[in-house]
């Protein structure tokens, strides 16, 4: 019988399931610039549900290793229920002045 193989993972509880600590990624989340909690997608979403009054906020969500998305709504009211989708970045924004490569036969005239 054989041992495992290379140093095991600290693992972290998400809901039902046991996760690699290193592989969560929960997103902070502030309303009108406070901070209000924390959400998570993945093999155990959590997704928080606020109340709020009506009128326009503005929320931030932030996730390590990428940019804040800032995102606006409108409540409607009381009782409504209202969903806010945010697309966050899958990794920080390389600065503009960062080198790129370009396979050469993409760019090249035809007939060269």
């Amino acid at each position: 019988m054989t041992g495992m193989v290379g140093a095991q993972k600290p693992m972290a509880r998400v809901g039902n399931l046991f996760l690699p600590a290193d592989e969560i990624r929960p997103i902070r989340i502030t309303i009108d610039g406070d901070f209000v909690g924390h959400a998570m997608v993945g093999p155990q979403d959590i997704t928080p549900v606020f109340v709020l009054p009506k009128g326009l906020h503005k929320f931030t969500f932030a996730i390590e290793g990428s940019d804040p998305a800032p995102a606006e709504i409108t409540v409607l009211g009381t009782g409504s229920k209202q969903y806010l989708i945010a697309k966050l970045p899958s990794e920080k924004t390389l600065p503009k002045d960062s080198a790129t490569s370009v396979d050469a036969t993409a760019v090249q005239p035809s007939g060269n």
